[in-house]
């Protein structure tokens, strides 16, 4: 997305949407520009959150001083952080893709981002694109593992204590029955 002197209506370059629960795909896809070039054109420089009416979802555009801009409509539990790199590797992209070309372009998707279906695949599981959220998933799994195990061992420690206290009272028994019975049968020394 290209925004464009306050008259003129911004450009779209490229997008795409995984948009799989909506009946009318296509209108969905109107609104999606629709609210890219909205935002585009009002967005200056930086990252702005949006949250939708329908509270779950939210909006999300990154926009750079010279005009490039990215949006993305994305779940209420996407992480904020992921949201904003993946735009930014989206708008660092076009550059690296098209130069300074995209600033003359004159209209819509006349310069396609060749990554764009690609990193939209990988963006719908945040941490096949953040190394962050993979390791805090991994974190996770980890801590449940352990929890499992603590759970075993502190289970294991009952079970030792109670051997031990039936240890001791069978102990106790024996050397009851040792005194009771009597010292003919000296067959067996208590120590």
């Amino acid at each position: 997305m290209r925004s464009a002197p306050s008259r003129q209506r911004p450009l779209a370059f490229a997008n795409a949407t995984a948009v799989a629960a909506i009946a009318a795909p296509c209108s969905a896809k109107e609104a999606i520009v629709f609210t890219a070039r909205l935002l585009a054109k009002r967005v200056r420089a930086g990252l702005v959150k949006l949250p939708h009416d329908t509270k779950d979802e939210c909006i999300f555009c990154y926009s750079t001083a010279d005009g490039l801009a990215a949006v993305a409509a994305v779940d209420k539990r996407y992480p904020d952080r992921v949201a904003t790199e993946l735009l930014r590797g989206l708008v660092e992209g076009m550059r690296t893709e098209h130069g300074m070309t995209w600033r003359v372009a004159t209209s819509d998707f006349s310069q396609k981002l060749s990554r764009l279906d690609a990193t939209l695949t990988a963006a719908q599981d945040p941490a096949k694109i953040d190394k962050l959220t993979a390791v805090s998933d991994k974190l996770v799994e980890v801590k449940a593992v352990l929890q499992v195990t603590i759970e075993k061992v502190l289970e294991r420690g009952e079970l030792l204590d109670d051997l031990v206290e039936r240890s001791a009272d069978l102990s106790a028994s024996a050397k009851k029955f040792y005194k009771a019975t009597p010292k003919g049968w000296g067959c067996c020394v208590i120590v």
